[in-house]
């Protein structure tokens, strides 16, 4: 593989990584460190990048698919990216299968 290609890949995959870790930390985080540090204020709700991080990181796979630790580490980051279709789906199907309204 070319070093151009390598250099794309690399590049994909700390762009990818970043934006997953973002995506994690917004879904998943943001709202507890903003109550300890705020302990009146309701936090916003803010969107991270969907589907951005996790295009990254397949392209990313996909250009370092011959180093087996590049390449598992852009798939366990596009598993924990949040704004990825994988979660999507999670949260379609949850919703679809959470409790009925008695409405």
């Amino acid at each position: 593989m070319s070093l151009v290609w390598l250099i794309a890949g690399y590049t994909l995959l700390g762009l990818g990584g970043s934006i997953a870790c973002l995506n994690f930390y917004l879904s998943f985080l943001r709202n507890t460190v903003h109550k300890v540090w705020w302990k009146n204020d309701e936090p916003r709700r803010v969107s991270g990048f969907p589907l951005v991080g996790s295009l990254f990181l397949v392209l990313a796979a996909v250009l370092l698919r011959q180093s087996n630790v590049w390449l598992f580490l852009a798939l366990g980051f596009a598993a924990m990216d949040t704004g990825g279709p994988h979660w999507f789906l999670i949260s379609m199907l949850r919703r679809r299968s959470g409790p009925k309204d008695s409405h």
